[in-house]
């Protein structure tokens, strides 16, 4: 908002990266941080299961009563603090758009891996596309859809992680909430969420608007960006 006049009238103050924030948007990240400890983190689950069995290699399980989390590296404690962003962005989704159980009753997994020779199983077993996209699976850092996700970045830090768990769980719940391909809209709500919650920008599915340098992947570290990043692909 560059009125200074509408700026006081709505709210609005400069957050510590610099960008504008409405006073609605400063109270819904008060409530997603101080929610986030209240959040399930879910219990430890026994046994083999098809996704270790898959791998080929013993694989730590925790659930909530909406997510799972299974990993060949992550201990116990690292993937219920996965849950509890998972169940806080549900939570929080539901609240915002006045949703009941977009999930239908089904648990969402996620699949945390750190070896590409893993990552290649999983896709070859649980991914179905066309040659070409079983290739750029292949190549990819990881396989989503619902309501199962993999990842197997080459730098699994706890921040990314948190990012791809934000990101995936806002855009699952709006995919089958309004249906259809409307990446934009998707890309877009991901994005809002991992800003709002954390701060960051981490993680995308889509090159938008040719925002990365040339030869050198994606770039997507500034939340900033993405509202302009964001109209000049909807104008396209």
């Amino acid at each position: 908002p560059s009125d200074a006049g509408v700026r006081k009238e709505l709210g609005y103050e400069k957050d510590a990266r610099g960008s504008w924030i409405s006073r609605f948007e400063r109270e819904l990240r008060k409530e997603m941080r101080d929610g986030l400890d209240k959040a399930p983190t879910g219990d430890p689950v026994d046994g083999a299961s098809d996704i270790s069995r898959a791998l080929q290699v013993p694989t730590q399980k925790r659930r909530t009563a909406l997510f799972r989390a299974e990993s060949s590296y992550l201990q116990q404690e690292q993937l219920g603090t996965l849950l509890q962003h998972a169940e806080h962005t549900y939570a929080l989704f539901h609240k915002l758009f006045a949703r009941t159980d977009l999930f239908g009753g089904r648990q969402m997994t996620f699949v945390p891996l750190d070896d590409r020779k893993l990552h290649e199983r999983y896709v070859n077993m649980f991914y179905r596309g066309t040659p070409a996209e079983m290739q750029l699976a292949l190549k990819s850092s990881g396989c989503g859809g619902f309501p199962q996700q993999e990842f197997c970045p080459v730098n699994g830090s706890d921040p990314l992680l948190y990012d791809w768990v934000i990101h995936d769980t806002a855009k699952s719940q709006l995919r089958l909430w309004v249906g259809g391909s409307h990446c934009w809209l998707f890309e877009g709500m991901s994005l809002y969420f991992t800003r709002l919650m954390k701060g960051t920008a981490m993680l995308t599915c889509t090159d938008l608007a040719s925002t990365s340098p040339q030869d050198k992947g994606k770039v997507y570290t500034e939340p900033a960006d993405w509202p302009v990043i964001i109209r000049v692909w909807v104008r396209e």
